[in-house]
C-alpha cells in the first residue's frame, strides 16, 4: 500500500549545541544540517528539503522528514515518524523509543537510504526502505519491509511481525500468506523527483519500473534474534539464520543455518546474481588485497586487511578494524566509505560519487577525497593528509585533527578542530567553530583549491560567507581574490586579512544578512 501524507513546510531551528556533532558551531545555513534540541510535537513537525537533521538526546519529536538529507536521532529520544523521501540515511542510536499514547504506530521510512536501529531501541511500528540496508542492533520493531535491500536482524533483536522483501513485478499476495494486512509494506517507489505547489505540498513519488531480475538481497537473522511473523520473499534472496534464532514460516527462500559468530559470505550460482557483499569476519586477518566490481565490502570489527578496491560498491570498516597491509588504501567509484569507531586506514580513501563518514577516533594516515559526495567526521578523528570534497560539503566534529581542508563549491564547517594547513574554497561558505585552530590560512580563491578549471561564476554569484568564531586562531590570516562576507568574533585571533574587510561581532552567533 502506498504511503502518502501531507508535509508541513514550517519548522523552527532550536538552540544549536556548539560542541555537538554534527552541527555547525554558529548556524546551520553554512552546512546542510538542522539540529533540534527541544521537543516538537504533532502540530510542529521537523521538515526539511535536502538538509540533514540531528535530533538531540532525550527529547520528543513527533515527525521528522527530509528529501535527501540524512537523519541522526541520538540516545533516548522519542519519535513518532521519520522519513527520507529521497536518498538520505536514517540512524537511530541507543534506546530510541516510540512516543507513548499515539493512535498509530511509529514508521521509519527511507526511499533508497540505509536505516540503522541502535541497541535498546523499542519501536511499536515498522521499518521500510526500497533498496537500502536495514540493520537492527539488539533492537525491537514491528515489521520490516524492503524491495531489494539487505536486512540484518542483529543478535538479540526482535521483530514482532514479519520480514517482507518484495519488489515491483513480484507476483506474490502478501495478505493471502499472512492472513492480515501488514503494518508496513514498502511501495517500491523511486526517490522524490519533484514537489507539488498545490495545497498541502504533497511529495510525489515516481514508481520504479518492474525489472526482470532483482538485486539479490542478503537477509541475516543473528544469534538469539526472534522474528515472530512470516518471512516472505518475492524474488531470490540469500537467507542466513543462526541456530539460536527463532523465526516464523519462510515463503520464497531456503534458510541456511549457521552457528559461527558471523554468517558465511553469500555465494551465487554460476550465471546468477552476484553476492551482495564481500565480508571479512570479526577479528579475522586476511592477507592480500580485496578487489570487487559490483559488490559492497564489509570488514568486521577488529579485522585486519590490505587494500580495498570496488567500482560500484560501498565499503564499511567496522569498529577497531585495520586496513593496514600493503598500501592500506580504500578506492571506490560509485560507493560510499564508512569508517567505524577507532578503525584505522593506513593509506588514502578516495571515492568519486560516494559520501565519506568517519566515526569517533577513526584514523586515516593518508588523504580523504570525494568528487560529488559529502564528508562527515565525528569526534577525535585524524586525517594525516589533505581532505577534499570537490562539490560536496565537509564537517568535522570536536577534537578532530586534519592536515588541510578544501572544497570547490561545497560548504566547510568544523568545531574545536585542529587544521594543520590551509582551508580553501571557491564558492562555498566556511564556518570555523569555537575553539578551532588553523595553522595555515583561510583562502577563498578562483584557482588555489582545485585548479583554474573550477573558476568561480561571475559577479552575479552570492559572495561566500566566512565565519570565524570565538577562541579561534587563524595563524596565517585570511586571503580572498573575490568578494566575500567575513565575520570575525572579537575573541578570535586572526593574522593578516587580504581582499576583504572583517565585520566584528561578540554575540553567540554572527550577524545575519
Amino acid at each position: 500500500m502506498m504511503h502518502r501524507r501531507q508535509k508541513s513546510l514550517a519548522f523552527v531551528v532550536f538552540v544549536l549545541g556548539l560542541q555537538s556533532w554534527p552541527s555547525s558551531a554558529f548556524e546551520t545555513e553554512s552546512v546542510d544540517i538542522l539540529v533540534v534540541t527541544s521537543s516538537k510535537h504533532e502540530g510542529d513537525p521537523v521538515d526539511t528539503g535536502d538538509r540533514s537533521i540531528k535530533i538531540a538526546s532525550n527529547i520528543d519529536v513527533y515527525s521528522i522528514s527530509s528529501v535527501n538529507g540524512d537523519m541522526h536521532v541520538e540516545d533516548g529520544a522519542r519519535i513518532a515518524f521519520a522519513e527520507t523521501t529521497g536518498r538520505g540515511d536514517i540512524r537511530l542510536e541507543r534506546n530510541v523509543r516510540s512516543i507513548a499514547g499515539l493512535d498509530s504506530p511509529v514508521r521509519i521510512i527511507s526511499s533508497t537510504g540505509n536505516i540503522f536501529i541502535g541497541r535498546g531501541s523499542r519501536l511499536n511500528g515498522g521499518v521500510e526502505t526500497n533498496m537500502g540496508r536495514i540493520e537492527l542492533d539488539d533492537a525491537r520493531v514491528a515489521d520490516i519491509a524492503s524491495c531489494e535491500g539487505d536486512v540484518i536482524v542483529g543478535a538479540g533483536s526482535r521483530v514482532s511481525g514479519g520480514i517482507y522483501v518484495i519488489g515491483n513485478g513480484d507476483k506474490i499476495d502478501v495478505d493471502k500468506i499472512t492472513g492480515y494486512e501488514i503494518l508496513t509494506y514498502t511501495p517500491c517507489h523511486a526517490p522524490v523527483e519533484e514537489w507539488s505547489d498545490e495545497e498541502g505540498s504533497e511529495a510525489r513519488n515516481l514508481p520504479l519500473a518492474p525489472t526482470a531480475a532483482h538485486r539479490q538481497s542478503r537477509v541475516v537473522i543473528g544469534p538469539g534474534a526472534v522474528v515472530k511473523g512470516n518471512l516472505v520473499f518475492g524474488h531470490p534472496v540469500d537467507l542466513y539464520v543462526h541456530k539460536s534464532a527463532h523465526i516464523g514460516k519462510v515463503h520464497g527462500a531456503t534458510a541456511v543455518i549457521y552457528d559461527s559468530e558471523e554468517p558465511p559470505p553469500s555465494t551465487a550460482e554460476e550465471g546468477g546474481p552476484s553476492p551482495t557483499a564481500l565480508v571479512v569476519g570479526a577479528g579475522k586477518k586476511m592477507r592480500g588485497d580485496i578487489w570487487s566490481i559490483d559488490q559492497n565490502v564489509e570488514i568486521g570489527s577488529n579485522a585486519n586487511v590490505g587494500e580495498i578496491s570496488t567500482v560500484n560498491g560501498s565499503v564499511h570498516v567496522l569498529e577497531g578494524a585495520e586496513v593496514s597491509q600493503g598500501f592500506g588504501s580504500i578506492d571506490t567509484v560509485q560507493g560510499a566509505v564508512h569508517i567505524g569507531p577507532g578503525a584505522t586506514v593506513k593509506g588514502y580513501i578516495a571515492t568519486v560519487n560516494g559520501d565519506v563518514f568517519l566515526e569517533d577516533r577513526a584514523n586515516v594516515s593518508g588523504s580523504v577525497s570525494t568528487t560529488t559526495g559529502q564528508v562527515r567526521i565525528a569526534r577525535d578523528a585524524k586525517i594525516g593528509r589533505g581532505l577534499s570534497a570537490k562539490y560536496g560539503s565537509i564537517f568535522a566534529g570536536s577534537g578532530s585533527q586534519l592536515e588541510s581542508v578544501s572544497s570547490a563549491r561545497g560548504d566547510i564547517a568544523f568545531v574545536a578542530t585542529l587544521i594543520q594547513g590551509n582551508v580553501c574554497t571557491h564558492t562555498g561558505n566556511i564556518t570555523v567553530g569555537a575553539g578551532s585552530r588553523v595553522d595555515g590560512a583561510i583562502q577563498v580563491s578562483s584557482s588555489e583549491c582545485f585548479g583554474s578549471e573550477d573558476e568561480v561564476p561571475g559577479p552575479e554569484a552570492t559572495p561566500p560567507r566566512i565565519v570565524v568564531g570565538p577562541n579561534v586562531e587563524v595563524r596565517d590570516g585570511i586571503v580572498s581574490d573575490k568578494p566575500i562576507k567575513l565575520y570575525v568574533h572579537r575573541a578570535a585571533r586572526v593574522g593578516k586579512i587580504t581582499g576583504a574587510e572583517a565585520i566584528l561581532y561578540d554575540s553567540d552567533t554572527p550577524p545575519q544578512e
